[in-house]
Order: structure tokens, then C-alpha cells, then sequence
């Protein structure tokens, strides 16, 4: 009975330590996606305001040329002010990702710094029943309350895990979402192209 006892002590410590490795790289892929995903979303954010600010100049540029142009310009301000209502759009969306992005962020450090606690633990309980069968070899309660508290550990660390599980999908629920403002961006871009060739021809 005290050999299975001990070799369950021996056996538990070591899948621990590989689930912990297993997360902290989990983690530290997450965390890249999330940096490639933010630097994506600032680019994006970047050519949205420059797609605003050439709106805002054309703009000005057609007030003085507004007597002769005469049919155009009430079309080309629809247009721009689509533009700058989908660039409004891109960064309220932006922000909202950012701050989904941060939550999801302290969850994760939160989750792995419970993950790095219950493997103390579970460290702490191989160490103890070790010297306590080295120093009294008859000592079954100590031991009793150590394999509960080592369940306890166990059930903490399934529980951590399952949290973990959820805040990946809910990574991938974000990102899926941040991939539908590209494509917006990229229809705006060429809309502002256009209404920039039309300005130049007029001029």
C-alpha cells in the first residue's frame, strides 16, 4: 500500500511540471498571436485616419472650387462622410478588441500564476510525506491529509485548466472578429482612391 502511495507522490509531480511547461507555452504563443494581432489592428487604425485626413483635405481643396463644380460635390461629401463613419466604426471596434485583448491577458497571468502555486504545492506534498516516512515509518493521518490536500491540488489545477480552455476560445473569438474590419478598410481604401483620382481629373 505504501509503495502505490508513493508512487502515485512520484508520478503526479511530474505530469504537473509538463501541464505547467505545457501552458506557459501555450501562453507564450497566445501572447505572440496577440502582439502580431495588435500591431495589425494599429496599421489598420493608421490608414483609417489617413483615409480621414485625405477626406477632410479634398474637402477643404473642393469648398473654394465648389461654385463650378456644380453636381459632383454633394456626391463626393456622401462619400467622404461614409469614409470617415467606417473609420469611427474601425476604431471604436479597435478599442473594444483592446480592451477584450487586456481582460483576456490578466485572466491568462492570473491562470498561470495559480497554475505556478498548485505545482508548489503538489512539490510541497512529495517532499513532506518523503521525510515523514523516513523519520516515522508508521505515520498513516499525516499522510491521509497530505493525499487530500494533494487531491485538492489536482482539482484546483483541472478547474485552472478548464478556465485556460475557455479564454483560448474566447483568443479565437477576438481575433476571428478583428479579421471583419480588414476587409471593411480595404473596400474604404479603394472608395478613397477613386474619389482621389476624381479630384485630381476635376482640378
Amino acid at each position: 500500500m505504501r509503495d502505490k502511495e508513493s508512487a502515485v507522490f512520484t508520478a503526479t509531480p511530474k505530469s504537473v511540471a509538463g501541464l505547467a511547461i505545457l501552458f506557459l507555452v501555450l501562453a507564450a504563443f497566445f501572447g505572440f498571436l496577440n502582439s502580431q494581432k495588435v500591431k495589425a489592428l494599429r496599421t489598420n487604425l493608421a490608414q483609417a485616419q489617413a483615409a480621414r485626413d485625405a477626406a477632410e483635405r479634398r474637402r477643404v481643396h473642393e469648398k473654394p472650387n465648389a461654385p463650378t463644380g456644380g453636381t459632383v460635390t454633394p456626391e463626393k461629401q456622401g462619400k467622404a462622410a461614409e469614409a470617415e463613419n467606417k473609420a469611427a466604426q474601425a476604431e471604436a471596434e479597435l478599442a473594444q478588441i483592446q480592451k477584450e485583448k487586456a481582460d483576456l491577458q490578466t485572466k491568462l497571468d492570473a491562470n498561470q500564476q495559480e497554475i505556478a502555486s498548485l505545482q508548489k504545492r503538489v512539490e510541497e506534498a512529495e517532499k513532506t510525506p518523503n521525510a515523514l516516512g523516513a523519520g516515522r515509518p508508521t505515520a498513516t493521518a499525516p499522510t491521509a491529509d497530505l493525499q487530500a490536500q494533494l487531491d485538492d491540488a489536482h482539482r484546483q489545477l483541472d478547474s485552472a485548466e478548464k478556465e485556460k480552455a475557455f479564454l483560448s476560445e474566447k483568443l479565437r473569438d477576438t481575433q476571428e472578429r478583428s479579421g471583419q474590419p480588414k476587409e471593411g478598410k480595404k473596400h474604404r481604401e479603394t472608395s478613397a482612391r477613386r474619389t482621389g483620382v476624381q479630384g485630381t481629373v476635376l482640378a
